[in-house]
């Protein structure tokens, strides 16, 4: 409409009848019409008991996929109702990938000299399914619409191992995760390019480390994924879009693999609400699922640690175990948790985000770069000081919470754990001293992968020189008499109270009865193992073994020291 017209009709009709015509051709199909358009639908994603038929509504031609996959003009459109069944008979579709790992490549494997680590196996018989619908509005100039994502469990109450467990979907394009050159889920070009490039003969090395895309790291191995949680009574208590990655180190090359899962403004919402996910008052930027890495057969020492350890002086954080379904299929147990991020101290203990550092193996997990030097610093001074000199070990207590380095020490020290402290060590202060306990600018340690511990083939290992041997830091801090006094008063106490065995054996005992038909699904899906649960078992009691023997163990080496 000209400027000529537009007087003309104003003069002509007056303004009011101009609002009008206005209104209505805003109203009027167009382009940016369509392009906001969104669908509604006769079901909310979640459980039901019986099939059903889904309808949708939209303000202009719908399109459809029930495969994962964005639909454009070439999907199905949608004419009517959408029959909606359990679809766990279906045929397993991305369960079968074998690019996944190595272990599915033996020829590989045996040309280097190299055994299987872990016995994957495909899935021999169909994995539990739910159906995943994603739908968009697109307008004859194909100008789409918001797309809508929803995940529909059907007859879930007739399965077992559900029950009393969390859910989590994530719904992403299948190529996010299985294409040669972008999916991050897979071996891809980062390993046969390698290949033929000669670059993964590292004869030094577990083949979990050779290269891979699943070992790119980054904001560009980052993929968009709908991402759906239910509580136990199948609450929905997180939905939207957030953005996904491949977590850990050695872990990237195992199956499952753990998975961190980002809010981000780009994706819809910048933060997640932790109060239906872990009963806390708190904004997360991220989450992260984690498989229960080199303890994956048991998927208990993180959990189990970090809740009988959580009044001490000591980061931990809070487990809650869950079944995840990726693109609608199942895969496997996990573990959700927070991340350690700013959002976590500045909710946990009441320091401003922005002013947290955190250290992670060395290296600045937090903060700014130049946060390193802090670190470095403090480290050098305990560890060239002469601890066995009282003003020397008391400059030392101002560097660090004191009280957090034996709860820390004595923790990993007693649960025997040998991914440690070479690895597997964090650290965080708040940069600046302000108003607070925990903003005096101290040191204070993060319990984290606790996953090579509790191994009963190693109690024997003296694990105080152990740390001695591969810690400056603690190495010094054992020149002083106090400080071993209460490390080893402390593991006492850890023997005889956090720890007792008949704390332990319940814990163990409840987790194992809870946590069987699911882990036996888990066992089906990754190893075929029909006998998953007498292998779960066996591992659960293993644990309990442990710590019964430990205990006799600790007081007998250090029970003099009781305080």
């Amino acid at each position: 409409m000209n400027r000529r017209i537009l007087q003309i009709l104003l003069c002509a009709l007056g303004g009011a009848a101009l609002l009008l015509i206005l209104a209505a051709a805003l109203l009027s199909p167009n382009r940016e019409g369509v392009a906001r358009a969104g669908i509604t639908l006769s079901h909310d994603s979640g459980f039901y008991d019986e099939p059903f038929d889904l309808e949708l509504e939209g303000s202009g031609p719908i399109y459809y996929t029930l495969d994962a996959t964005e639909p454009d003009v070439n999907s199905p459109r949608y004419e009517g109702p959408i029959r909606i069944e359990d679809a766990s008979g279906n045929p397993n579709v991305y369960s079968m990938n074998t690019d996944v790992s190595l272990e599915f490549h033996t020829d590989i494997l045996d040309q280097e000299g190299r055994g299987l680590h872990n016995r994957y196996q495909l899935p021999d018989a169909p994995v539990d399914k739910a159906t995943v619908l994603r739908a968009v509005c697109i307008d004859e100039d194909g100008n789409r619409g918001d797309e809508i994502c929803a995940v529909y469990f059907v007859d879930y109450r007739t399965k077992t191992g559900y029950q009393d467990l969390n859910i989590v979907s994530i719904t992403t394009n299948p190529e996010n995760l299985f294409d040669y050159e972008k999916g991050i889920y897979v071996l891809g070009t980062g390993f046969w390019d390698s290949l033929v490039d000669g670059r993964v003969t590292a004869k030094d090395s577990n083949y979990e480390f050779w290269p891979a895309n699943y070992r790119q790291r980054g904001i560009d191995w980052e993929r968009e994924a709908y991402v759906a949680c239910f509580d136990a009574e199948r609450n929905q208590t997180l939905s939207g879009k957030f953005g996904i990655r491949i977590q850990g180190r050695y872990t990237r090359g195992m199956l499952p693999k753990s998975l961190n899962v980002f809010a981000r403004k780009q994706y819809g919402q910048k933060y997640i609400d932790a109060a239906p996910l872990f009963g806390v008052n708190w904004q997360l930027s991220s989450l992260n699922l984690n498989t229960g890495a080199n303890g994956i057969r048991v998927k208990l020492h993180d959990y189990m640690i970090n809740a009988l350890i959580g009044d001490m002086d000591v980061a931990t954080r809070d487990y809650r175990p869950c079944a995840l379904f990726l693109d609608g299929e199942f895969w496997g147990v996990y573990w959700m948790t927070p991340r350690y991020e700013e959002e976590f101290f500045q909710n946990r203990y009441g320091v401003y985000g922005s002013d947290v550092i955190s250290v992670k193996v060395g290296e600045v997990e937090i903060g700014r770069d130049e946060d390193i030097e802090l670190y470095n610093d403090m480290v050098d001074e305990i560890s060239s000081g002469d601890m066995s000199d009282p003003a020397q070990y008391a400059r030392a207590c101002e560097l660090v919470d004191i009280d957090s380095c034996i709860d820390y020490y004595a923790t990993e020290i007693y649960t025997v754990n040998t991914d440690w402290p070479h690895l597997n060590k964090a650290l965080w202060r708040t940069r600046n001293v302000s108003d607070g306990e925990y903003a005096d600018g101290r040191w204070r340690w993060i319990i984290f992968d606790m996953n090579c511990a509790l191994n009963p083939d190693k109690l024997d290992y003296d694990m105080v020189q152990w740390a001695i041997n591969r810690d400056t830091l603690f190495a010094s801090l054992m020149d002083n008499e106090d400080f071993k006094k209460a490390l080893y008063a402390r593991l006492v106490d850890l023997a005889e109270d956090t720890f007792d065995p008949e704390k332990t054996d319940a814990f163990v005992l409840e987790y194992w009865m809870a946590m069987t038909d699911i882990m036996q699904k888990d066992y089906q899906r990754y190893y075929a193992d029909t006998r998953g649960a007498e292998d779960f078992r066996d591992y659960c009691f293993e644990i309990a073994g442990f710590f019964r023997k430990r205990s006799a163990d600790i007081l007998e080496r250090y029970g003099d020291y009781r305080e």
